[in-house]
């Protein structure tokens, strides 16, 4: 997700609309706490920043073993996706993303190929890119995520730290990066 995101930033994540996990006490027994799920009230957006959290076993969380993921939204339910040469095309127009996805930054990750689909997005689901579509884990490698899947949209960048020069987690300085705190997540 570079430029939208970096690593060292902390994000503020809209779960109400998503279906929200709440913690329950249930005051008659022993002390046992469990979890309901409100009703989502919404549906993912094309183009909002979302956080995924998958089940155990999933292909995403032996790639990402905390199992979440933060990822853009490119297609719904009923779309017809299509990457062509880094452009996306969903329902055969071209959708454009923010000045921020750079979709062409070396990272770790093997490039994917240069054409991906066409595809059809099933109910109940939506498709996610990385902004840094060339290098990202997404939706090319583990599927179309389900809509209860996501836990909220990625709104707000509330702090941000930068590791020192040398590259080394935890050794040297750590400054914080100050023009990016209060930065609106797009």
């Amino acid at each position: 997700m570079q430029e939208t995101l970096r690593p060292g930033d902390y994000v503020l994540v809209s779960k109400i609309g998503f279906g929200a996990t709440v913690p329950l006490f249930l005051p008659w027994g022993p002390p046992v706490f469990t979890a309901v799920r409100l009703p989502a009230l919404m549906k993912p957006r094309l183009g909002d920043v979302v956080v995924l959290h998958f089940a155990p076993g999933t292909p995403a969380v032996r790639m990402h073993p905390a199992g979440l993921l933060i990822k853009r939204c490119v297609a719904i339910a009923g779309d017809t996706l299509l990457v062509i040469g880094g452009r996306v095309l969903v329902n055969g127009r071209e959708l454009l993303l923010p000045s921020s996805a750079s979709p062409h930054d070396a990272l770790s990750a093997p490039p994917h190929p240069s054409t991906f689909g066409p595809v059809v997005i099933p109910e109940e689901h939506c498709f996610v890119l990385g902004d840094n579509r060339e290098q990202s884990t997404d939706s090319r490698v583990f599927g179309a995520v389900p809509t209860d899947a996501i836990i909220g949209r990625a709104v707000l960048i509330y702090w941000s730290m930068a590791e020192d020069e040398s590259g080394d987690r935890g050794t040297g300085q750590r400054t914080i990066r100050w023009d990016r705190i209060g930065t609106l997540v797009r």
